[in-house]
């Protein structure tokens, strides 16, 4: 693939464009902006060298309108006066306006950076909006007689300084003694500011006294190779795209102590006053051949353990030049690693009693530096030995910085922290009234805040805030959050799901104006009376489980005939025999061969239905589900419909474990449509996973005659080595064959979870261990090499991933839990050979005859007369 990639901006407050002339690239990539403030990115498919509107859409509402819609919201709160919360008044609000009146001094500082052109990063400057600006350039030794001359010539109101000593920090400092700004905002070598980057950082620091620094998002300025999207997407200084506070009293754990996840020092402003109170950089940091870097990750940790507040503030937006040569990557990748190792030492120099931690996060830095030799993830095995390299050569980095600068930053006090002694702090504002700071809460850890408007209570807000003042602006933020619908919906007296209707009509139009439509036949929203049902139940011994589910298959609100049939997996027992036999019209078959795939094909190949729908026995059904899970076949396209899967109890840990951990079974409450493309448009392994399960779905009969589908894969399911994954690959081989599948939150059932923990930690071993069957399914019989990828790359990643998060205290994943899923995997191969021998003794069911086919000679004859419409 061609590893071009086109980088784009696309504005939500306007309507949505098309974009043309990409010929020659490979990918397109999008940053989705509201009003200036990013969003977040969307890959975007090109056509015939373009994207078109209606893909665009497609692809960047369903995931960007709800943010769209608390942006919206978050500004019509900032406005005074009566609201009516009408759409087009919120469209129309503005932003409020940045007042110019706190001067901004910008240096931008060099040191050692001969191999990038300044001109391009220079005029970004000169282009900024803010008019109250003073900009420096600074260089450090070693310096360059160009830069002078280019300033100079080219840029004469920028004013040029450079200073006798080394490194990077000296020319940051240099910039601070000179400064005559009340916010002095960074920039390094390889970044350029956006247009409103210094607007923005005014606009934070003024509505935000206390916070004494502000980072902001960096992005690349374009990708051109794939080395460059490698590291764009490995070595990123991108943070996310939802600000973020930083306190002391947050970053409890060694991890944090890190601090590159506040930001980078090539997008950093700060005020005045902060270098007053802990000083300025330590010149000992960032000097070209020994320290490298790290000045920021050090200055972030002094400024925490002063008790001063940190900000990432993703609105304030800064582009990252990326390295064109593979020795100015190799050159940035050791210059990450020395920089990191350099802070660390430096902080356990200022801060010995965190000496234990700085030492812990140094290892655990080495380990990932080892396992990625060891696992590379697509990135060039030289980056990796460069990155060891200087792993192992960095120990005495900080003490050489030290012998070559003069004089070491001042070293603060271990600690200044304020003590918080009270958990939450209540206030009431009304919302017809300006919103306002909340400033007396600095004993409190945090606040709740009770909503009303108009005499009327509209709810709750909560916020943690550390004893930190709360401005107008961020309290608009949580209230847009957590109130969104509550507040849109006034208009239509509360009912939110009319408001979200009629509001997603309205952005519709605004966003795509209506062109004219050729008129259409309306299509049919049920399917014809006449269409015949086969419900098909496996199950194994779980009586109580199979008694409930008749009983509410039973109670089904239709007019169809409706066959159930019962595959009893453990006929010997005669269990479920005896409970058939209480419930008149249900079919009873055996199938001996264990597995809930060998039960559910016996029970296909024996249905006389039209739709065969398959529940599980531990599923309790609602009296008009099966009307609501029928409905999308009634387009002719669509070939399955998954439904969703609510749990029936959270009464035990366990069932809370498995809720809380996984989600549960539910896929959410939006829809979902996958096809064929669908299928295609993943690099690695499709999630079929996430369309749900076959718990709680319906098939078009026809589709276990074709041959490019077919029974369920005999491999797979519970009750073989296994354990699962027969619905994923029936999933795949529809969407392959070009079939439709629809998810629909609406057609829900309600799922009985596991009740002990010892029973959820074998379901989780099963989860894992059923996943790698599933994907050697697809490798060696599908031929899909994106199993492969998945198989020893994605999911290993992924299990790495979630062992380190645990053991960083990220979350709290039980330990058995995490230990089952680890065991699943690598027991998957072992289980998948043992499968595929068990099949080969065993046999495979016969294949499935469409019942007009069929002989009467050999039509099965049922247990019991199947149920007679209603």
């Amino acid at each position: 693939m061609n590893g071009l990639i086109k980088l784009i901006e696309i504005e939500l407050s306007q309507p949505l464009p098309e974009v043309t002339a990409l010929e020659g690239y490979g990918q397109l990539k999008a940053l989705v902006k509201f009003r200036q403030r990013p969003l977040g990115w969307v890959e975007l498919p090109i056509s015939g060298g373009g994207c078109q509107r209606a893909t665009i859409a497609q692809r960047v509402l369903p995931y960007y309108t709800r943010l769209f819609e608390q942006e919206l919201v978050q500004d019509y709160l900032l406005q005074s006066g009566e609201k009516t919360w009408a759409l087009a008044d919120l469209l129309a609000t503005a932003p409020e306006p940045i007042a110019p009146n706190h001067p901004l001094t910008v240096a931008y500082c060099l040191c050692d950076r001969h191999d990038v052109d300044y001109t391009q990063q220079l005029q970004a400057i000169a282009k900024l909006d803010y008019p109250n600006l003073e900009v420096f350039v600074v260089e450090a030794l070693p310096s360059d007689a160009q830069v002078q001359q280019l300033v100079e010539q080219q840029f004469p109101e920028f004013r040029y300084f450079s200073t006798p000593e080394w490194g990077l920090n000296a020319a940051r400092n240099l910039a601070i003694d000179q400064a005559q700004g009340e916010f002095i905002a960074f920039l390094d070598h390889q970044a350029s500011p956006a247009p409103e980057w210094a607007s923005m950082i005014v606009k934070t620091l003024s509505q935000q006294p206390h916070v004494a620094a502000v980072t902001g998002l960096v992005i690349p300025q374009a990708i051109n190779d794939r080395q460059q999207s490698y590291i764009a997407s490995h070595h990123a200084l991108e943070r996310g795209f939802e600000p973020r506070y930083y306190h002391w009293h947050d970053m409890p754990h060694w991890s944090d102590l890190g601090t590159s996840q506040i930001g980078s020092g090539a997008n950093l402003a700060c005020r005045r006053t902060l270098f007053e109170q802990i000083g300025q950089f330590d010149p000992a940091l960032d000097i070209p051949g020994k320290t490298a870097g790290g000045g920021d990750f050090e200055l972030f940790i002094r400024a925490l353990m002063q008790d001063q507040t940190l900000l990432y503030e993703p609105s304030i937006i800064a582009y990252w030049h990326l390295p064109t040569t593979e020795a100015g990557i190799l050159k940035q990748c050791q210059q990450r690693l020395q920089g990191f190792y350099s802070a660390t030492q430096s902080s356990r120099h200022r801060y010995p009693h965190l000496g234990r931690q700085f030492l812990y996060l140094n290892i655990w830095r080495g380990v990932l530096v080892l396992m990625r030799l060891v696992r590379t993830y697509g990135i060039p095995r030289s980056w990796s030995w460069t990155e060891l390299k200087a792993t192992l050569t960095s120990s005495g980095n900080y003490a050489a910085g030290l012998t070559q600068v003069a004089a070491l930053a001042p070293n603060p006090q271990a600690s200044q922290l304020r003590p918080i002694t009270k958990h939450m702090a209540v206030r009431t504002i009304d919302l017809a009234a300006p919103i306002p700071d909340i400033t007396d809460i600095t004993d409190y850890r945090s606040l709740r805040v009770f909503i009303q408007q108009n005499g009327h209570m509209r709810g709750k807000v909560d916020l943690h805030h550390q004893g930190e003042p709360v401005n107008r602006q961020r309290l608009a933020r949580a209230i847009a959050e957590q109130k969104l619908w509550q507040l849109l919906a006034q208009p239509f007296a509360g009912n939110e799901a009319r408001a979200q209707a009629e509001v997603e009509r309205e952005l519709q139009q605004f966003w795509l104006p209506p062109i004219s439509q050729p008129t259409t036949t309306a299509t049919p929203t049920t399917i014809p009376i006449p269409h015949h049902i086969s419900i098909i139940i496996p199950t194994c011994d779980r009586p109580d489980d199979l008694i409930s589910c008749l009983t509410h298959l039973r109670q089904q609100q239709s007019d169809r005939h409706i066959e159930i049939i019962v595959a009893d997996n453990r006929p010997q027992s005669g269990i479920s025999a005896n409970i058939v036999a209480q419930f008149p019209g249900v079919r009873y078959i055996a199938e001996p061969r264990a597995g809930s795939s060998y039960a559910r094909n016996t029970a296909i190949t024996a249905s006389t239905g039209e739709i065969i729908v398959m529940v599980d026995d531990d599923v309790v059904v609602p009296p008009d589900w099966l009307e609501k899970l029928l409905a999308p076949l009634a387009r002719p396209d669509v070939a399955v419909v998954m439904g969703n899967l609510l749990p029936f109890e959270l009464e035990t840990p366990a069932q809370w474990v498995f809720e809380d951990l996984k989600g549960g079974l539910t896929q959410g409450w939006k829809p979902i449509e996958a096809n064929r493309a669908w299928l295609d448009s993943y690099e690695h392994s499709p999630p079929t996973w996430n369309l749900g399960v076959s718990a709680n779905a319906a098939f078009r009969a026809s589709l276990f005659a074709a041959d490019a589908v077919g029974l369920m894969e005999e491999v797979l399911g519970a009750g073989t080595p296994c354990r699962g994954g027969e619905e994923n690959h029936l999933v795949y081989k529809v969407l392959r064959a070009g079939h439709t599948l629809i998810y629909d939150p609406q057609a829900y059932a309600w799922h009985r979870h596991r009740k002990t923990m010892q029973a959820l930690c074998k379901q989780w071993h099963g989860y894992m261990r059923s996943a790698t069957c599933y994907h050697l399914i697809l490798w060696r019989q599908e031929q899909d090499m994106r199993a492969k990828r998945q198989l020893f790359s994605v999911l290993p990643q992924g299990i790495w991933g979630y062992v380190c998060d645990r053991i960083k205290g990220k979350h709290h994943v039980p330990w058995m839990i995490v230990g089952n899923e680890i065991s699943g995997y690598f027991a998957g191969f072992w289980g998948y050979y043992q499968s595929v021998q068990r099949v080969k003794r065993l046999g495979r069911s016969a294949p499935y005859i469409p019942v007009q086919q069929r002989s009467t000679q050999i039509e099965p004859t049922p247990t019991v007369a199947a149920l007679p419409p209603r």
